[in-house]
């Protein structure tokens, strides 16, 4: 609405705040400053000087059933009349008591835009965060002497004190806040009342406590997945590894076995050899019958990882009686196999025993002056097969001394030693001892225990 100022004789335009919507606006008084105005809310005043509106209350302000008339003053009583009833009071008793008028919030602007709505209404979204707060009070006396001290509970801990009569606040942060303000007539009294309004902003999405929770069981989620991914590379990479170090283990132990046969079968020809040169037609056939049978059981045998120890002891007994031909029994030979193992149901790896064996013949019976003796003895203990071969031969040094070739020594003991050796790769138990027997002193033979992992026919 506007009001006409006749000593400027212009138009003065008024903003009305809150739920006054039905101004009915007559005549002027108390020196053409004030303007007084009957509304739905109560009666207002208007300062024509101040340009600034208050609300005086009133007992009855007009409804629709009762409509306002114009104010108008009486021997300086301003009297605000109704159609059933009226109110009135007197301006200069007022102004010589120095009452404290009740301070009023009259607009509130949110990024510079008028605001309306009642005190807890819906939350600020968090980019209209900056306010100003316009307020007022009436002194009769001297207006101009009208102090005012706010505060905005939330943000401060302190009132500010001033003599405008706005506040304003920048990039409030998001939360809840009450604005207040108290007002203080010409005498330095402070009002007891005060005028308030409650809001609040509210907070950006990624500042919301679910947002923040999502974040962590995202960041979860993430660190969850990758170390899942990680644990499965690993495996996927030791599952790998692991396949590699069992097939060049296998290719290994095939190219071991590669080698056994051919040395073997060359040691057995010599000794067909050595017959026909000593013109022995007979013999020469019965060992190369038993030859070609043995020879048979080697080519099948060396085509398996394991075999069961009863294909196994064939093949030894085949050698050992050759062997006990070639060197015109000069020695006596044992092969004992405990009572609590299965021949048929335990197995073994092929050609394992055998250069041992042969190592005791050849470089420690064969050796020696008068008849020896080897003793072949397989038992089962903790859970191990326990291989033992013993012979009362001349020993492991003086058959170094004696020995002619080193180097076929050498050659069938490393064989059977590299494959001790990837047996304990896949079993840690797996283990070759080679002890030195004496007799007062004096060597008596050689003791080779080899300890096997023991494996049944369903492994």
């Amino acid at each position: 609405m506007s009001v006409f100022n006749p000593s400027t004789e212009k138009f003065t335009s008024i903003e009305l705040f809150g739920e006054i919507n039905r101004p009915q606006c007559f005549g002027s008084t108390v020196n053409g400053q004030n303007v007084f105005i009957n509304s739905n809310a109560g009666l207002l005043c208007y300062n024509l000087q101040s340009k600034r509106t208050i609300t005086i209350p009133v007992s009855n302000p007009f409804t629709e059933e009762h409509s306002a008339v114009a104010p108008f003053t009486i021997n300086n009583e301003l009297v605000s009349g109704f159609r059933n009833s009226f109110s009135y009071f007197n301006m200069n008793s007022m102004a010589s008591a120095g009452k404290v008028s009740v301070p009023v919030i009259e607009a509130i602007h949110v990024n510079a835009e008028p605001y309306y709505l009642p005190s807890g209404s819906a939350p600020l979204h968090y980019q209209k965060n900056i306010l100003r707060f316009s307020f007022t009070a009436f002194d009769f006396s001297n207006p101009s002497a009208i102090r005012f001290r706010y505060q905005l509970e939330g943000l401060e801990k302190n009132w500010t004190t001033t003599t405008q009569r706005e506040a304003n606040y920048y990039k409030l942060p998001p939360g809840k806040y009450t604005f207040k303000v108290q007002a203080s007539n010409s005498k330095g009294i402070w009002s007891k009342e005060i005028a308030s309004y409650s809001f609040s902003i509210k907070p950006p999405f990624w500042q919301t406590w679910w947002f923040k929770a999502a974040l962590v069981l995202l960041f979860i989620s993430v660190v969850i997945s990758i170390a899942y991914g990680r644990v499965n590379a690993i495996k996927k990479n030791e599952k790998r590894k692991t396949a590699i170090n069992k097939t060049m283990a296998e290719l290994e132990m095939k190219a071991l076995r590669s080698q056994m046969n051919p040395h073997f079968i060359f040691n057995s020809l010599n000794s067909i050899q050595k017959y026909i040169w000593e013109n022995k037609q007979d013999d020469a056939s019965e060992y190369l019958t038993k030859f070609a049978r043995l020879i048979r059981l080697v080519l099948e045998n060396s085509q398996h990882k394991l075999i069961p120890l009863s294909a196994e002891m064939e093949a030894l007994k085949l050698y050992l009686e050759l062997e006990h031909r070639r060197m015109n029994q000069r020695f006596d030979y044992h092969l004992q196999i405990s009572d609590a193992i299965n021949p048929t149901n335990v197995k073994i790896p092929p050609l394992l025993l055998q250069p041992y064996i042969e190592n005791a013949i050849w470089h420690g019976l064969s050796q020696k002056e008068g008849r020896g003796n080897l003793n072949i003895s397989i038992s089962q203990k903790n859970n191990l097969l326990h291989c033992v071969i013993k012979d009362d031969g001349i020993g492991r040094k003086a058959a170094m001394e004696k020995a002619k070739s080193k180097e076929h020594r050498s050659l069938a003991m490393n064989i059977s030693s590299e494959r001790v050796n990837w047996l304990k790769k896949e079993n840690t138990k797996a283990s070759v001892e080679i002890q030195d027997d004496y007799k007062d002193e004096t060597p008596a033979g050689t003791t080779v225990i080899l300890h096997l992992p023991l494996i049944s026919g369903n492994d």
